[in-house]
């Protein structure tokens, strides 16, 4: 699938970034982190090879992209406990949801108490700028591109992220990118692969090295003459997608880190024979490369906060887990409350000065009312530290998407709304064409207008001319189908016809 451009606005879950005691005593931390795009859920070729190849890595920490629903096996195949399905972030240590991270990052608990930050990252994939560069086009044309396209996806990131590595986190925004580094593409560079036409300052690249983040690969091996790096494409067994020598390759699959952090070492995982792959598995099975990096790190203590993980939206009655970090003084508490602060408050669970500093507790959620609530750490004064909204449906409800009217002119604007989304980082609302009275079925690269959700169990955005990249706009005159689906699978979870006409 091809991501969407831009960023939902939505519920913001607001926590208090106030940092536990330091622990004393302990020592630096070696730390292996993998990015791998897996090509459609890891089952274009072969899934049990997926496995081989983190399984040859022996990563701690997986950035999973385009894991299409599989994040929980791929962990499970691994003999993992820990996967973040908001995310598609694996790890053989626990994974935080905080509050404040909004989808954007999780923290791994690497030691009790300690933790690393992971933004995992899947940019547009189209336009592609290393195909316009090989076409010929105008370098302004290609920045125009990127600061258009791509800038916008990584900007929330690049917001939030700087102040973690302020604090003394260690900071790893990794993924595929989906566009080439600025420290590839140097005059020396020039003409080593035919679509390196001059020297480029891609934005994103740039711009995340601007705000304090090394390239881990770069940083060990440092001249792109003699270490390409190259991630994408990867010659895995002919399926419907069959790339040439006539497609660019680059390295568009990226480790970035910041903070107390030091690259100790960075290789490619891929199909064997490449001179950039070091680690390889037979058949490969996916079109990109991975890329294992590891570190020496300091983690830092974990925050105070309160955090739902995986459960932000419940069924009326199901419990509710809540991992906690708290600052250890008597009668702090756990609550349930409104998500404002106000209306009726449920007692959970109260602590004592000798009672963990961390750990889950389960909450009731019998007698909620349908819509947003938060789970609050409070102090013994009553002062709220921290707290994590989420949603409660009842059972029989499901994932609803919604047109304002089911007919449209041509270039009319539309609203669409869903609600009781899973909210993972990658569901997204997609339009197809259909035949009258006969929904479409979703289909790979069929898709006319789409959008991510933003990690927003509800929200809407408008389809008009002011969406980005959306060829297909206005929508001729017929029949179509909205759907909402997850992963950036093509699995719908609900649907809505509608028509456009004169």
């Amino acid at each position: 699938m091809k991501p969407a451009t831009g960023w939902l606005p939505g519920i913001l879950c607001v926590g208090l970034l106030a940092l536990a005691p330091a622990l004393a005593g302990e020592d630096t931390l070696e730390l292996r982190v993998m990015t791998f795009n897996v090509e459609y859920g890891g089952t274009v070729v072969d899934f049990n090879k997926v496995i081989d190849a983190i399984r040859v890595a022996g990563p701690d920490i997986v950035g999973l992209e385009e894991p299409a629903g599989n994040t929980r096996e791929i962990a499970r195949r691994l003999g993992w406990d820990h996967a973040s399905i908001r995310t598609d972030v694996i790890s053989r240590f626990p994974i935080i949801d905080p509050p404040a991270g909004d989808g954007r990052y999780v923290f791994v608990e690497v030691r009790p108490g300690e933790i690393v930050a992971v933004a995992n990252v899947h940019l547009s994939s189209d336009p592609y700028g290393p195909n316009l560069a090989q076409r010929g086009e105008p370098l302004a044309s290609i920045l125009a591109l990127e600061h258009g396209l791509r800038m916008p996806e990584i900007a929330p990131y690049l917001r939030v992220l700087p102040a973690l590595v302020r604090s003394g986190v260690p900071v790893f925004l990794l993924g595929d990118f989906n566009s080439p580094s600025h420290l590839d593409w140097t005059p020396q560079a020039v003409g080593l692969r035919n679509h390196i036409r001059y020297p480029v300052t891609w934005p994103v690249s740039d711009a995340i090295h601007a705000a304090g983040f090394m390239d881990s690969f770069r940083a060990v091996h440092p001249d792109p003459v003699t270490a390409p790096g190259l991630t994408w494409w990867a010659p895995r067994p002919s399926t419907e997608d069959v790339y040439t020598d006539a497609d660019p390759a680059d390295r568009i699959d990226v480790i970035h880190a910041a903070g107390p952090v030091r690259t100790l070492d960075s290789i490619v995982i891929g199909e064997a024979g490449h001179a950039d792959v070091s680690l390889s598995v037979t058949p490969w099975p996916s079109d990109h490369r991975a890329v294992l990096s590891t570190f020496s790190v300091d983690p830092a203590p974990a925050p105070v906060m309160v955090a739902v993980n995986d459960q932000r939206l419940v069924n009326a009655g199901v419990p509710l887990q809540v991992y906690y970090r708290r600052k250890g003084q008597s009668g702090e508490v756990i609550v349930i409350s409104g998500a404002e602060g106000g209306g009726r408050e449920i007692p959970g669970v109260t602590f004592s000065a000798a009672d963990p500093l961390s750990g889950t507790v389960t909450l009731p959620t019998d007698g909620l009312a349908v819509g947003v609530h938060a789970a609050a750490l409070k102090s013994a004064a009553g002062a709220v530290l921290s707290q994590a909204l989420f949603q409660v449906k009842q059972a029989h409800a499901t994932t609803e998407v919604t047109l304002g009217k089911p007919v449209y002119r041509p270039g009319e604007a539309m609203v669409v709304r869903w609600r009781n989304g899973p909210g993972n980082r990658w569901d997204w609302i997609a339009i197809y064409s259909s035949s009258a009275g006969a929904p479409a079925v979703p289909a790979r690269n069929g898709q006319k207008i789409w959008r991510y959700t933003g990690t927003q169990i509800a929200g809407e955005f408008v389809v008009d001319s002011h969406l980005q990249d959306q060829d297909a706009w206005p929508l001729a005159p017929g029949h179509y189908t909205l759907f909402y689906m997850q992963h950036d699978d093509y699995e719908p979870l609900a649907s809505a016809t509608f028509e456009v006409r004169e």
